[in-house]
């Protein structure tokens, strides 16, 4: 197969589309800052308790939105033809 930049950019753009239009993706922008509200008032002030909170939000909101979007894709049926399409994973 070739590398097809118009395929990779029809891929972002359906993903930004998901992102913007699904309220439950767009909403876990916010759970950084409130986890890092938590962790305050805990009262630790240690770089550990720092790095916690910086690991625990990339990997929650990564985690998050991916399983959020492929559930819509299955809701909606359009999972099928999404892992149909020709693009692979080694492309991005």
């Amino acid at each position: 197969m070739t590398f097809s930049w118009r395929r990779v950019n029809a891929i972002l753009v359906k993903d930004y589309k998901d992102f913007s239009r699904n309220l439950a993706v767009s909403i876990i922008i916010f759970m950084p800052p409130v986890m890092a509200a938590l962790f305050s008032r805990i009262g630790t002030v240690s770089i550990e308790a720092h790095y916690m909170v910086f690991n625990m939000a990339f990997a929650l909101v990564a985690t998050y939105v991916q399983c959020s979007l492929i559930a819509e894709e299955k809701d909606k049926n359009t999972l099928r033809g999404l892992m149909i399409s020709p693009a692979s994973t080694l492309r991005f």
